[in-house]
């Protein structure tokens, strides 16, 4: 895995020689240095550059129009949702997790897939840091049952959503159910970890 200081300066440079290639037309080549430049930035929590060059990325790519690239703005979406949120900003989390879910589900329909589960959690996250918790258990629930169905057994992501929902039934003063989920999670991670040292 690369350092991240060497992993910007490579992204950087990639970009750069695109940008020399294609100035600002759009082009799918370009669009990935962007997306790339954003991601390396992630790697060292500089998020206003991060929704910089993932926000010129987005456009660029919204710009094109291809049908092949709709994984990845779903993905771009949901990690600009994840970016807002590290800033603070948690209307525009919403807004985006909510863009990322309509993409994804025009993708997988119905399926039972990670990348659903993911944002149903990232949007219970969104609610929960409005202040609505009903939604935001709404949405846990959701994000609960996929990852049963896709991680049958004990799984870090079913624990962590597992955690989630207690805390939003913590939120909603529903101490029972709260208790009920943790001490399920707890279990979880006690099986996940057994033998190994972790926090």
């Amino acid at each position: 895995m690369a350092e991240p200081i060497n992993e910007l300066a490579y992204a950087t440079q990639g970009l750069q020689m695109y940008r020399a290639i294609y100035k600002d037309t759009p082009n799918e080549n370009l669009a990935a240095a962007l997306n790339n430049l954003a991601l390396a930035y992630q790697s060292n929590s500089d998020y206003e550059n991060v929704l910089k060059y993932m926000t010129e990325s987005y456009d660029m790519y919204q710009k094109l129009a291809s049908n092949d690239n709709k994984q990845l703005i779903a993905s771009i979406l949901n990690n600009l949702s994840l970016t807002y949120r590290y800033l603070g900003d948690s209307k525009k989390e919403l807004e985006y997790s909510l863009k990322s879910l309509e993409m994804r589900e025009s993708i997988y329909g119905q399926q039972i897939h990670s990348d659903l589960a993911e944002t149903y959690s990232n949007i219970a996250l969104a609610y929960r840091d409005l202040g609505q918790y009903d939604t935001c258990l709404e949405y846990s629930v959701r994000a609960l049952e996929m990852k049963r169905q896709l991680y049958p057994g004990d799984h870090l992501s079913t624990a962590a959503t597992l955690t989630n929902l207690a805390i939003s039934y913590n939120n909603l003063g529903d101490y029972a159910n709260e208790l009920k989920y943790q001490l399920e999670a707890l279990k979880m991670y006690k099986s996940i970890f057994e033998g190994v040292s972790h926090p």
